[in-house]
């Protein structure tokens, strides 16, 4: 356990709390606590607590660790709450692993609401970019016929840088 992360974890989930200087000046020198932000997640994921959890997967995007993919493809999956979704595709975006391929992919279809960018979805095309594996190219040509052109166009773009680096 450790013990840095768990006395800034008892005041994350107050309604007023997250001051992301604070909060990088407190966790930077805390070692590895990626079980513990895991198992934090968890617990927030199973009481259904959608703003503290989404406070603890902005902490994964500073602390990123391949052990939260599972929940992180769990909430993109099946916890469709447009407060989450950017934070996770953030997430998923640094972590570049392999095992997220299919919920970026199948995440691809999903709509935010007021994100009349489609920046969220752009974001799911640069992690599957990032991750840049065969099966990610499969993610990323689907994305490529996407109907939506901004969507599209930011699959064709990756392929292109892709195709480049090979």
């Amino acid at each position: 356990m450790n013990e840095t992360f768990q006395s800034f974890y008892e005041n994350l989930c107050e309604p007023k709390f997250f001051d992301l200087t604070k909060m990088l000046e407190i966790l930077r020198p805390a070692g590895d606590f990626s079980d513990d932000l895991l198992t934090a997640m968890e617990a927030r994921l199973e009481k259904k607590d959608w703003p503290c959890l989404c406070k603890l997967i902005w902490i994964a995007c500073w602390f990123p660790s391949n052990k939260l993919t599972p929940l992180l493809c769990e909430v993109l999956e099946n916890h469709r709450h447009d407060v989450l979704m950017e934070a996770v595709a953030d997430a998923l975006f640094d972590l570049q692993d392999e095992r997220s391929i299919t919920c970026l992919t199948t995440a691809l279809e999903h709509r935010v609401s007021g994100d009349d960018d489609l920046h969220f979805n752009r974001k799911l095309v640069i992690a599957l970019e990032n991750i840049g594996t065969p099966a990610a190219l499969i993610g990323l040509r689907k994305a490529a016929e996407s109907p939506h052109e901004l969507i599209r166009k930011e699959a064709l773009a990756a392929l292109r840088r892709l195709d480049t680096k090979s």
